[in-house]
Protein backbone atom coordinates (compact mmCIF):
# COMPACT_ATOMS: atom_id res chain seq x y z
CA UNK A 1 0.00 0.00 0.00
CA UNK A 2 1.23 3.47 -0.83
CA UNK A 3 1.08 5.19 2.57
CA UNK A 4 1.01 8.62 0.91
CA UNK A 5 -2.41 8.11 -0.66
CA UNK A 6 -5.50 6.91 1.15
CA UNK A 7 -7.68 4.51 -0.86
CA UNK A 8 -10.86 6.18 -2.16
CA UNK A 9 -13.16 3.76 -0.33
CA UNK A 10 -11.49 4.51 2.99
CA UNK A 11 -11.57 8.23 2.26
CA UNK A 12 -15.34 8.14 1.78
CA UNK A 13 -15.83 6.03 4.91
CA UNK A 14 -13.84 8.59 6.88
CA UNK A 15 -15.89 11.41 5.33
CA UNK A 16 -18.96 9.48 6.44
CA UNK A 17 -17.60 9.59 10.00
CA UNK A 18 -17.03 13.34 9.75
CA UNK A 19 -20.58 13.86 8.45
CA UNK A 20 -21.94 11.89 11.42
CA UNK A 21 -19.83 13.99 13.80
CA UNK A 22 -21.10 17.24 12.29
CA UNK A 23 -24.71 16.03 12.49
CA UNK A 24 -24.16 15.19 16.16
CA UNK A 25 -23.06 18.77 16.83
CA UNK A 26 -25.94 20.30 14.89
CA UNK A 27 -28.48 17.95 16.50
CA UNK A 28 -27.37 18.88 20.03
CA UNK A 29 -28.29 22.46 21.01
CA UNK A 30 -26.16 22.08 24.16
CA UNK A 31 -23.09 22.17 21.89
CA UNK A 32 -24.19 25.21 19.89
CA UNK A 33 -22.99 27.80 22.39
CA UNK A 34 -19.56 26.21 22.40
CA UNK A 35 -19.19 26.13 18.60
CA UNK A 36 -21.16 29.24 17.63
CA UNK A 37 -23.60 29.64 14.77
CA UNK A 38 -21.04 30.49 12.08
CA UNK A 39 -18.96 27.41 12.80
CA UNK A 40 -22.00 25.15 12.98
CA UNK A 41 -23.07 26.22 9.49
CA UNK A 42 -19.51 26.07 8.12
CA UNK A 43 -18.79 22.58 9.49
CA UNK A 44 -21.39 21.08 7.18
CA UNK A 45 -19.96 22.81 4.14
CA UNK A 46 -16.52 21.41 4.96
CA UNK A 47 -17.85 17.94 4.08
CA UNK A 48 -20.98 18.46 1.99
CA UNK A 49 -21.71 20.90 -0.81
CA UNK A 50 -23.62 20.75 -4.10
CA UNK A 51 -20.68 19.08 -5.87
CA UNK A 52 -19.50 16.69 -3.14
CA UNK A 53 -22.97 15.41 -2.30
CA UNK A 54 -23.23 13.55 -5.62
CA UNK A 55 -20.03 11.63 -4.82
CA UNK A 56 -21.47 10.05 -1.68
CA UNK A 57 -22.87 6.83 -3.13
CA UNK A 58 -23.12 3.08 -2.47
CA UNK A 59 -21.56 1.21 -0.80
CA UNK A 60 -20.20 3.84 1.61
CA UNK A 61 -23.58 5.62 1.75
CA UNK A 62 -26.79 3.61 1.41
CA UNK A 63 -29.72 5.00 -0.61
CA UNK A 64 -31.50 5.93 2.64
CA UNK A 65 -28.37 7.70 3.90
CA UNK A 66 -27.97 9.55 0.61
CA UNK A 67 -31.57 10.74 0.91
CA UNK A 68 -31.08 11.78 4.54
CA UNK A 69 -27.94 13.76 3.66
CA UNK A 70 -29.67 15.41 0.71
CA UNK A 71 -32.73 16.33 2.78
CA UNK A 72 -30.54 17.76 5.53
CA UNK A 73 -28.51 19.68 2.95
CA UNK A 74 -31.68 21.28 1.58
CA UNK A 75 -32.70 22.42 5.08
CA UNK A 76 -29.13 23.65 5.67
CA UNK A 77 -29.27 25.73 2.46
CA UNK A 78 -32.55 27.33 3.60
CA UNK A 79 -31.08 28.01 7.04
CA UNK A 80 -28.02 29.66 5.48
CA UNK A 81 -30.17 31.76 3.16
CA UNK A 82 -32.37 32.90 6.05
CA UNK A 83 -29.73 33.55 8.68
CA UNK A 84 -28.31 37.07 8.94
CA UNK A 85 -24.89 37.60 7.32
CA UNK A 86 -23.60 38.71 10.72
CA UNK A 87 -24.49 35.74 12.87
CA UNK A 88 -26.42 36.65 16.02
CA UNK A 89 -25.60 34.94 19.32
CA UNK A 90 -26.84 31.37 19.61
CA UNK A 91 -29.45 32.35 22.19
CA UNK A 92 -31.04 34.59 19.51
CA UNK A 93 -31.18 31.65 17.07
CA UNK A 94 -32.94 29.30 19.50
CA UNK A 95 -36.34 30.60 18.35
CA UNK A 96 -35.44 30.96 14.67
CA UNK A 97 -37.68 28.70 12.57
CA UNK A 98 -34.90 27.80 10.16
CA UNK A 99 -32.46 27.02 12.98
CA UNK A 100 -35.02 24.77 14.67
CA UNK A 101 -35.66 22.98 11.35
CA UNK A 102 -31.89 22.52 10.97
CA UNK A 103 -31.67 20.85 14.38
CA UNK A 104 -34.67 18.62 13.70
CA UNK A 105 -33.42 17.54 10.28
CA UNK A 106 -29.95 16.84 11.71
CA UNK A 107 -31.55 14.54 14.26
CA UNK A 108 -33.47 12.71 11.55
CA UNK A 109 -30.38 12.29 9.37
CA UNK A 110 -28.32 11.16 12.34
CA UNK A 111 -30.83 8.44 13.16
CA UNK A 112 -30.60 7.10 9.58
CA UNK A 113 -26.78 7.26 9.50
CA UNK A 114 -26.56 5.70 12.97
CA UNK A 115 -28.25 2.51 11.82
CA UNK A 116 -24.98 1.40 10.19
CA UNK A 117 -22.94 3.75 12.33
CA UNK A 118 -19.51 5.11 11.66
CA UNK A 119 -16.41 3.29 10.56
CA UNK A 120 -14.20 2.18 13.42
CA UNK A 121 -11.06 3.80 12.11
CA UNK A 122 -8.85 1.86 14.48
CA UNK A 123 -10.10 -1.70 13.80
CA UNK A 124 -9.32 -2.13 10.11
CA UNK A 125 -5.64 -3.01 9.49
CA UNK A 126 -5.48 -0.92 6.30
CA UNK A 127 -7.06 2.03 8.06
CA UNK A 128 -4.96 1.54 11.18
CA UNK A 129 -1.79 1.50 9.07
CA UNK A 130 -2.85 4.67 7.30
CA UNK A 131 -3.82 6.40 10.57
CA UNK A 132 -0.49 5.38 12.12
CA UNK A 133 1.35 6.93 9.18
CA UNK A 134 -0.72 10.10 9.33
CA UNK A 135 -0.46 10.38 13.12
CA UNK A 136 3.30 9.99 12.94
CA UNK A 137 3.54 12.72 10.32
CA UNK A 138 1.03 14.93 12.15
CA UNK A 139 2.74 14.51 15.52
CA UNK A 140 5.94 15.79 13.96
CA UNK A 141 4.21 19.09 13.27
CA UNK A 142 2.16 19.14 16.45
CA UNK A 143 -1.30 18.21 15.19
CA UNK A 144 -3.41 15.55 16.86
CA UNK A 145 -6.01 13.34 15.22
CA UNK A 146 -8.99 12.36 17.36
CA UNK A 147 -10.90 9.26 16.27
CA UNK A 148 -14.70 9.58 16.21
CA UNK A 149 -16.81 8.31 19.05
CA UNK A 150 -19.51 5.79 18.14
CA UNK A 151 -23.06 6.91 18.88
CA UNK A 152 -24.79 4.80 21.52
CA UNK A 153 -28.32 3.43 21.44
CA UNK A 154 -29.13 5.66 24.43
CA UNK A 155 -28.10 8.74 22.45
CA UNK A 156 -30.33 7.67 19.57
CA UNK A 157 -33.30 7.27 21.95
CA UNK A 158 -32.58 10.72 23.42
CA UNK A 159 -32.81 12.42 20.01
Amino acid sequence: MNSNKIPTKILYLRIRNRIIEVLKVIADPALHEWFGGDEILCMWEDWVDDRKISEYTDPEFSKEEQTAILEFHEVWVRACENTPQVMPPIRALKNNTYWLQLIEQARKALIILSIRGGLNEESDPVISHYIDDVCTKKSEIGNVLVPPREITSTEIKDL
